[in-house]
């Protein structure tokens, strides 16, 4: 039963993925809360925006319009939230920095998890198999073991049995395919 192992992909893509779900969780942190606005009749952007005390282009921007758009009574706009600050630490601000905290948390964690990661694939053990042709040549290869496989240092192909592995790495040798792997040993 002959399987590829591909330890740098599978560690690659985990990585990618960690990331991925870091980034969500700190952008989570600064997400910008709205409110919809009902228009009623006669309100146009200026009216809105002056009563909002926000530009009228950023209104019409968060809404993915311009101010040339017309806006209809009934309609809903869009309207950033922003908070008055009357206290240094209110509610919603204790609550933003420790979302940040246990952001910068998560992330510091990651890092951590992703460098004990990278040590643990450098670490793994070495089976050396030996060749022997019928010239009397005998090489030998350093070959790395995952879950008790033999992986080839060529090629994807991996197996439990080093014989079928020394015949895999012989048809390497045989093609002239990366030789430096090949250390010649005299016997």
């Amino acid at each position: 039963m002959d399987r590829h192992c591909r330890p740098k992909e599978r560690f690659e893509m985990k990585k990618i993925l960690i990331c991925f779900v870091a980034l969500f969780c700190y952008s989570l942190g600064f997400a910008q809360e709205y409110k919809i606005h009902v228009v009623q009749p006669k309100e146009t952007w200026g009216i809105i925006a002056v009563k909002y005390k926000i530009p009228m282009d950023e209104l019409a921007k968060i809404n993915n319009r311009t101010i040339k758009d017309t806006i209809f009574a009934g309609e809903g706009l869009k309207i950033p939230v922003f908070e008055k600050k009357k206290d240094i630490i209110s509610n919603n601000s204790f609550l933003e920095i420790m979302s940040g905290i246990v952001s910068i948390f998560f992330l510091i964690v990651v890092f951590f998890y992703i460098r004990r990661k990278r040590i643990k694939t450098t670490q793994k053990s070495q089976k050396i198999i030996r060749l022997g042709f019928a010239n009397k040549r005998v090489f030998e290869v350093k070959c790395f073991m995952e879950k008790e496989m033999i992986c080839c240092p060529i090629c994807k192909f991996r197996n439990k049995n080093p014989h079928r592995v020394a015949k895999h790495l012989k048809l390497h040798y045989k093609q002239n395919e990366e030789l430096k792997s090949f250390k010649e040993v005299t016997v």
